[in-house]
């Protein structure tokens, strides 16, 4: 106590002295955040980037782009699709999905999960231009498959961030709008598929979404990153340094990486909360998946009077 009163003893320690004091003071008199960023920056950031992500789903289901076999249009009528092929397609999107929502996850405890966020992007844009480009229905398989991997940097961490950052009374307002716009992406994605693709072909909806990913994807890598603080309260990250690189921190051991995703899938598998909500969710994702993918055809062949549909 004597040497924290006496400040004109030169025998006096510094703060510099205790780095547990220094950090402390630190936190409450310097803002290390970056200076494009505030939270409603970045809930409206990630509200467009959720919209671009949705708005192939969209796309890809649309009349314009799906097309029909028999009228020899879209996807279907190039590559001459069964209907079990065609459903094949958003199938696959989902594996790629699923598979890299858990590898993504697992790496943002090793690199800045904005940074992934942006690779995560980087990937759906250049899976697009494949599509685009796309010459047989297997080429476009993988594509899909790609893709759903990109999109699934997305879908896990910004809401994460949106936790992280939004005002605790307004929290549940933030996540509203957030997930409301992959349900505005996917009906944009119809009509703008339907539009484009009838028009200019099934091809160029994929194209013109890349290059309007292009401009995000530029603006994830380049402005300075901010942290997944939910992730490391506790922990000094490399990836905390506004200087950081594209992913943020050095390379994480694959062997490390591999043996802390195996952990926490054993964990999962073990709670009951999480296995029910699982099972639960499973199937109403499944019936959204159809009702969305297909409901366009349904609905074209509906308006064209098909016999199958017609009621008697």
């Amino acid at each position: 106590m004597k040497l924290a009163a006496d400040h004109s003893n030169a025998d006096t320690p510094e703060f510099s002295d205790y780095p547990l004091l220094t950090a402390s003071a630190s936190e409450d008199t310097v803002n290390t955040d970056p200076a494009w960023y505030t939270p409603a920056r970045l809930l409206i950031a990630f509200c467009v980037v959720s919209f671009l992500v949705f708005l192939d789903r969209g796309i890809i289901a649309s009349n314009g782009v799906n097309g029909d076999k028999e009228s020899n249009t879209g996807i279907q009528g190039e590559f001459q699709l069964s209907k079990f092929q065609d459903g094949v397609l958003p199938a696959a999107f989902m594996i790629g999905l699923l598979i890299a929502s858990l590898v993504f996850s697992e790496l943002c405890k090793y690199y800045n999960a904005f940074r992934l966020i942006g690779w995560g992007m980087a990937i759906f844009m250049v899976s697009s231009v494949g599509c685009g480009f796309a010459n047989s229905f297997w080429t476009l398989l993988v594509c899909r498959i790609i893709m759903g991997a990109g999109e699934a940097s997305i879908i896990n961490l910004t809401g994460p961030f949106i936790d992280d950052v939004a005002p605790p009374s307004q929290k549940t307002l933030w996540f509203g709008i957030l997930y409301l716009f992959p349900t505005v992406g996917i009906a944009v994605g119809y009509i703008f598929g339907g539009v484009i693709g009838a028009s200019m072909g099934w091809r160029m909806p994929f194209l013109i979404q890349a290059a309007v990913c292009v401009p995000v994807v530029l603006w994830l890598f380049l402005v300075h990153p901010i942290s997944l603080r939910t992730m490391h309260d506790d922990e000094e990250e490399a990836h905390t340094d506004l200087s950081a690189p594209l992913l943020g921190s050095e390379a994480a051991p694959a062997a490390a990486v591999v043996n802390s995703l195996w952990g926490d899938i054993c964990i999962l598998c073990r709670h009951p909360v999480f296995l029910y909500s699982s099972l639960g969710y499973c199937p109403v994702q499944g019936a959204f998946g159809v009702y969305s993918y297909f409901g366009p055809q349904v609905m074209l062949l509906w308006s064209q009077g098909d016999p199958a549909l017609v009621p008697r």
